[in-house]
């Protein structure tokens, strides 16, 4: 044969970033040349050990311990409407166990989706579940102008296989194809919310899909997954790669070069076929030879390759630390006090932002039901760290120290609590019962349950309503605008509406209301209060009477009270009534009333409720706002 020497080819695949176009119309955006990057992002968490552990601890440290609700200043039924969507958030999930799928997705993809079910009325949303990132792709279905501007109009499109289709109508004839709209577009009976991180996009390039954060990581991503491969495939094949083998004793023709390879394969490599070599074969008679490519030093290559992964990894994740995800990291174990400053830095400047783009996600959906859930997510800590007591002074307030010796103690907090405070309740009784006046009903003009701090001015202008004898609806928006044109009857609804910061339709529709209702007389520019509320006004601002809150305590009496409520409550029925700087100023300890805030939401203490019910820091009684006159 002519050929002296024959090489076979060694092909090296590149990676490339996916180049996201804009899509015509009736046409997928497609997510990388064959419309299966997401699925490349997958194959790369599952292969890489390290970029695979650094995801799973984010989503350990993002989900945290799940959502904690903030029931402050929120009415029962809303409550249960919010832990009724928390405990079930769809027929098979909690909010909980949901987040962590969605917590995964926004790692892993830079995005995440949420389909959201309606009700028949599609008034409320009544189930949320998580619409996996990788099935999910953007479908242009036609333009809109805006700001002048043709913008395109997607629509959210699930299919179980994307690979290699393009067009829209393809992808609905496949088995499983599902398409939604935007969350609050339509009137579907299943819309989605789709959440992506802000990433720069090229002139011309489409920006509807994400990148994540760790994409300039990804070659070396996928050389740790494939070094892993090519030790696990040197170890079975017990042959080294990368070794060039001659035959001294003549040019084979190509079949029987073929053949010579295949038999090197099966009797020196295993079943994979997976070692590499070249073949080389001359005119002579000598031994075959078998030259090293590498060199000598293969194992100090692959440690200065290993370490140098290690550090793009961790640096394109924004890790301080890689002990915080379980990566052993030479001379790290031990340094207790620089793992806790890594915690730190690394829960600051990553965990808090994107725990923040799930609680905003959350509370948005929630906000559909009219709901302001103001859900949080617990933070969770890093292994089990033990810190020291300089370390415990400089990031702990006294509280959350003294919540952790009970904690570690295992003490019965509830009995602590009610051993702590006896002595203070008793000392807070004795107060109440010498200050303060009596309050006569007929003075009453009306009260108001109080929850957190309270609000006189808000009182007081509710209560000048009900002297008008106005629907109550009209609170203090209603008296505010009756006051302006009590001074200024000529004052235009323009003029209150900047006045009191709001629209000038909300401030025609009061006054209207109030001329239906013979409240007010005359016409825009000249407007009086009738006679009638003329009446009630100057008794209210004559010298004999003015308005006045105080405030008493309210609640059910009955064999359940302690003995602390018992008595408020006959301080309460006996007509006494106190100012607020009164009521703040009892002599309870400081401790007692930081314990949950002010005495405003502390009241009669911590109240466990029967049947297994969870422990408050107050009890069934609350403040009540008693808006009368002064005598």
């Amino acid at each position: 044969m002519s050929e002296k020497y024959h090489f076979l080819p060694l092909n090296f695949s590149k990676n490339e970033l996916p180049v996201f176009k804009e899509a015509k119309e009736g046409e997928i955006v497609m997510f990388g040349a064959q419309n299966d990057y997401p699925d490349y992002l997958v194959d790369l968490k599952n292969k890489s050990a390290r970029h695979g552990a650094i995801l799973s601890g984010k989503v350990r440290y993002i989900a945290g311990n799940g959502f904690k609700v903030d029931e402050f200043q929120r009415g029962v039924s809303q409550v249960a409407e919010i832990q009724r969507l928390t405990r079930e958030i769809n027929r098979d999930e909690s909010l909980d166990e949901l987040i962590l799928k969605v917590c995964d997705d926004h790692e892993t993809f830079g995005g995440f989706y949420l389909e959201c079910v309606w009700d028949k009325a599609h008034k409320k949303i009544v189930e949320v579940y998580q619409l996996p990132f990788a099935l999910m792709r953007l479908v242009n279905v036609g333009y809109e102008k805006v700001n002048g501007v043709e913008t395109p109009v997607y629509k959210f499109c699930y299919l179980p296989n994307w690979k290699g289709i393009r067009k829209y109508d393809r992808a609905k004839e496949k088995d499983g194809f599902k398409e939604f709209n935007l969350l609050g577009t339509s009137n579907d009976a299943s819309e989605v919310l789709y959440i992506s991180d802000y990433r720069s996009a090229k002139s011309g390039e489409s920006q509807v899909y994400p990148l994540p954060c760790y994409i300039s990581a990804v070659p070396l991503i996928e050389a740790d997954g494939e070094i892993a491969n090519y030790r696990l495939n040197n170890v079975k094949n017990g042959f080294w790669a990368s070794k060039i083998i001659t035959f001294n004793n003549g040019v084979p023709t190509l079949e029987e070069q073929k053949q010579i390879k295949k038999g090197i394969i099966d009797q020196h490599t295993g079943s994979d076929n997976a070692g590499t070599f070249a073949l080389m074969f001359s005119d002579g008679n000598n031994p075959p030879t078998v030259v090293d490519l590498t060199g000598g030093d293969l194992d100090k290559q692959f440690l200065d390759v290993d370490k140098a992964i290690q550090t793009t990894i961790g640096t394109a994740h924004q890790v301080v630390s890689m002990t915080l995800f379980g990566v052993a990291t030479e001379g790290a174990l031990g340094q207790r006090n620089e793992m806790l400053d890594a915690y730190q830095l690394f829960y600051s400047n990553y965990v808090l932002p994107r725990q923040k783009t799930l609680e905003d996600a959350f509370n948005y959906v929630f906000s559909f039901n009219g709901i302001q859930a103001g859900l949080k997510l617990n933070a969770v800590k890093p292994l089990n760290i033990q810190f020291s007591e300089a370390v415990i002074t400089q990031y702990l307030t006294k509280d959350e120290i003294r919540s952790l010796i009970i904690k570690d103690l295992g003490l019965d907090m509830e009995e602590l609590k009610h051993q702590k405070y006896a002595k203070e309740q008793d000392a807070v009784v004795e107060y109440f019962s010498k200050c303060g006046r009596e309050t006569k009903e007929e003075d009453i003009i009306c009260t108001f349950d109080v929850h957190g701090l309270p609000q006189p001015q808000t009182y007081k202008e509710a209560a000048f309503a009900k002297i008008f004898e106005l629907d109550l609806e009209a609170d203090d928006f209603g008296a505010k605008v009756l006051s302006i044109l009590n001074d200024a009857p000529e004052t235009m609804p323009e003029k209150i509406a900047q006045a009191l910061d709001t629209d000038t339709a909300r401030v025609e529709k009061k006054i209207a209301e109030f001329l239906a209702d013979g409240v007010l007389i005359g016409d825009l520019g000249n407007l009086k209060i009738s006679k009638g509320a003329q009446k009630a006004l100057d008794e209210l601002e004559s010298n004999v009477l003015e308005i006045v809150v105080e405030y008493r305590y309210k609640g059910p009496v009955d064999s359940k009270n302690r003995d602390f409520c018992s008595n408020m409550m006959g301080l309460a029925r006996s007509g006494r009534t106190y100012t607020q700087d009164e009521v703040e100023n009892m002599p309870a300890s400081p401790d007692a009333l930081q314990e949950i805030g002010s005495v405003w939401d502390y009241r009669g203490g911590w109240w466990t409720r029967k049947g297994g019910g969870k422990t408050t820091p107050y009890c069934r009684h609350i403040w009540e706002a008693v808006v009368k006159r002064k005598q």
